[in-house]
Order: C-alpha cells, then structure tokens, then sequence
C-alpha cells in the first residue's frame, strides 16, 4: 500500500512538474498573475497563492493548464469568476458598488487633509492674537500698535 502511493504521488508530482515546464515566460506571467489576484475558494480570506490546499494547488495546475492554452488573464479570470463568483475577486471590480470601495479611502484621506487645514488656520489666528506670555493682547492696544507701525 505505501508503494502505491509513493508511486502514485511521484508520478503526479512529474507530471506536474512537465506540465508547468511547457509554459513560455508570457504565459507562466500570464499564470502568476492570476495566481496572485484571486482568493483562494479554499482557503477562505486567502489568496491562492498563499493557500496550502490540494483543491488549491489543483486550481492553480488548472490557471497554469488554461495559460499554456494561450488564455488571456482576463479570460481565465472571467472563467474563475464564473465557476466561483465573485467572492474570489483580490479586489473590487471599477464598476457599480466597487466604485464605492476604491473611492471611500480617498474621501476619508481628504476629508482628514481639510480637517487638519481648518485646523491649522484657526491655530494661526490665535496664535497672531496672543503675545509672548500668552496673554490675550487687547484689540485696543493691537490697533494703536498697527497705527504706530503705519506711521513709520
């Protein structure tokens, strides 16, 4: 019994180990993108890459297979997208609700960036209405002294 799978995990190791030297470099790119993009369907919160599963590691003999085929990244995408869904997408699509997605961080980050500015300005104006012992200065005396400055 361990012979036989000894046989058989060596032979499934070879052949896919010939299978992944068939690739030329554009299509093993080709592969390792899609390998890189998706999430695993297996290894949930994952991507496939990073996954350990035999369901995984087939899949991504499979990426590999569709490639040396001469499949485009958009097309093996659209095929993994129609048996998975769209729960294995790395990130979301640039259309309808996803446009949400990309668009949120940004309006957080100027949302932040307008909120240090306000609050910038309002420490300058009170920094121009104290003196150096931050005291108030009274506007009586700010006024004769703008007069006086005028006059030089």
């Amino acid at each position: 019994m361990n012979k036989f799978i000894f046989v058989a995990l060596t032979t499934l190791l070879l052949a896919v180990s010939v299978s992944a030297q068939n690739l030329t470099v554009q299509q093993q790119q080709v592969a390792d993108q899609v390998i890189d993009y998706v999430l695993s369907p297996y290894c949930p919160g994952r991507l496939l890459r990073d996954c350990s599963s035999s369901g995984a590691s087939e899949l991504r003999d499979q990426i590999r297979q569709h490639a040396s085929q001469g499949m485009s990244k958009q097309e093996i995408l659209e095929e993994l997208y129609t048996i998975f869904g769209d729960d294995i997408r790395g990130a979301p699509e640039y259309a309808g609700f996803g446009w949400v997605a990309w668009l949120t961080p940004l309006l957080f980050l100027l949302g932040g960036l307008l909120l240090v500015v306000v609050w910038l300005g309002k420490q300058k104006s009170t920094v121009q209405s104290t003196d150096s012992t931050g005291q108030e200065i009274d506007p009586e005396m700010l006024e004769r002294i703008e007069d006086e400055l005028e006059r030089d």
